[in-house]
């Protein structure tokens, strides 16, 4: 729709035919594509739902309160980080 294919190597959305998040599979897909260390990956999302599949990954986990799930959510679940904005992600970079 936006036409911003060109800007990935790699997409892994619905039509891949894996298992929905909070599932680690397509995490664990990307992860062994490009061969990376999990403990090397920060997933960002403002969904408990993407968090987990990247806690689940075993990734350092960053929650941002964009989205529909709260602060205690993202606390309940151990998320590693949590940031009101995209804006302060430069603390963990």
């Amino acid at each position: 729709k936006f036409e911003i294919k060109k800007y990935f190597d790699f997409i892994v959305d619905d039509s891949c035919g894996l298992a929905d998040k909070p599932d680690p599979t397509r995490v664990n897909l990307i992860l062994e594509k490009f061969s990376i260390i999990p403990e090397e990956v920060l997933i960002v999302d403002d969904s408990l739902a993407g968090l987990l599949a990247g806690k689940n990954a075993k990734t350092r986990t960053c929650g941002v309160l964009t989205g529909n799930s709260t602060k205690e959510m993202f606390e309940k679940e151990g998320i590693d980080y949590i940031f009101e904005s995209v804006k302060d992600l430069g603390e963990v970079l």
